[in-house]
């Protein structure tokens, strides 16, 4: 923690010693605090001093214990803070959440306790609830990478317009770090900004990111109808997977996409039920099913694979519901009715997101 902190919270706490004497470290500061005083007036009683020099002891007594007081109180909360970091180190953010959780009870304005927690919680996956935890500790000026957690979460809840203001943020002042310009890439290309998607992706493709950017690329180039440089960018992310595929369910779902972007429809089938028959809900080989029923024109496979997908990842498969190959689609009443499903699912999403941003985390941290 640095100094800056430590003074925030010393001056913090001044006003709140009721929130103070919960620890009971500080309850045991106070009590040898007020055993010197008592000693000092009685070591003066015994010795016969006169009132002058006993008040004058007392006054020193006091104000070292006023000095010194909220700087030990600030040393205690951050060994705590320092405990929660260490846990998350050791991969236990269970534990270093409930830490954080204990010490802003006590303590709601220390923007490092937001932060950490905010960082358990992105190890945990709880997205939803990140979110909040992440606003408050933006707030309180938190480390700047609370912000890039705060956008990585809105991409994965779906909400790719948040997302890409938290990522825009952090890359006009260069803080946007390198592994996350995936991110930036994917959403972009949701929301259809093709050209600025391009110039990220291709960006993170120069720095070494990923081999899911040159699929993203891939996206990019085709929705541009530019076929030939989408067709390399796929050649390239079918061949990173197809090096990295192992038992790795991920990049073999990649690789089954990536194929059927070439046009390879069996061996795309062929990877895709594999990946589905040891990860069944596997978003990406379901869209390559999607697509193989499209090329087949055969609906059944099709809407089956539709509707795995949305059942898999409600929110998320409007970007395939959306997608120009299913628009000869929107004139049956079947797909209609599952676009209208990922949108209302897409709604609810972003509902429960802002009803947790408008209510204080844990409904008792702030003040």
């Amino acid at each position: 923690m640095t100094p800056e902190l430590v003074s925030k919270l010393s001056r913090s706490r001044l006003s709140s010693w009721r929130d103070s004497w919960r620890n009971p470290s500080v309850r045991y500061g106070f009590a040898a605090g007020a055993s010197i005083i008592a000693a000092v007036v009685l070591l003066g009683l015994l010795r016969g001093w006169p009132p002058a020099a006993i008040f004058c002891g007392l006054a020193i007594a006091i104000s070292a214990l006023a000095y010194f007081g909220p700087a030990a109180t600030a040393a205690v909360w951050d060994r705590e803070i320092k405990d929660a970091g260490d846990l998350l180190s050791r991969r236990q953010p269970d534990k270093a959440l409930e830490l954080c959780h204990q010490y802003m009870k006590r303590n709601p304005h220390n923007p490092e306790a937001w932060y950490l927690s905010t960082w358990a919680l992105m190890s945990l996956g709880r997205f939803g609830d990140l979110v909040p935890f992440a606003d408050r500790a933006i707030v309180l000026n938190a480390p700047i990478e609370t912000r890039l957690m705060r956008g990585i979460a809105f991409y994965f809840l779906g909400l790719h317009d948040n997302a890409c203001d938290d990522f825009s943020e952090l890359d006009l002042q260069n803080k946007l770090p390198s592994q996350a310009r995936m991110c930036f890439g994917a959403a972009l290309v949701s929301l259809r900004r093709l050209d600025a998607a391009v110039d990220v992706l291709k960006e993170a493709a120069r720095l070494g990111v990923g081999r899911e950017t040159s699929l993203h690329l891939g996206e990019a180039y085709r929705l541009l109808r530019r076929p030939a440089e989408a067709q390399a960018a796929y050649t390239t992310a079918a061949q990173s997977a197809y090096r990295m595929a192992g038992d790795k369910p991920e990049c073999q779902g990649l690789l089954a996409y990536c194929l059927a972007r070439l046009g390879q429809w069996d061996n795309a089938e062929a990877v895709a039920r594999f990946v589905l028959s040891t990860a069944g809900q596997n978003t990406v080989a379901l869209g390559t099913l999607v697509l193989v029923g499209l090329a087949r024109d055969s609906r059944d496979q099709t809407y089956t694979a539709l509707e795995q997908l949305l059942a898999a990842r409600p929110s998320g498969a409007l970007g395939a519901l959306l997608d120009v190959d299913l628009t000869p689609l929107l004139a049956e009443k079947r797909f209609r009715e599952l676009l209208a499903w990922a949108l209302g699912a897409q709604r609810q999403a972003r509902e429960r997101v802002l009803a947790q941003r408008n209510t204080a985390p844990l409904g008792t941290f702030q003040r």
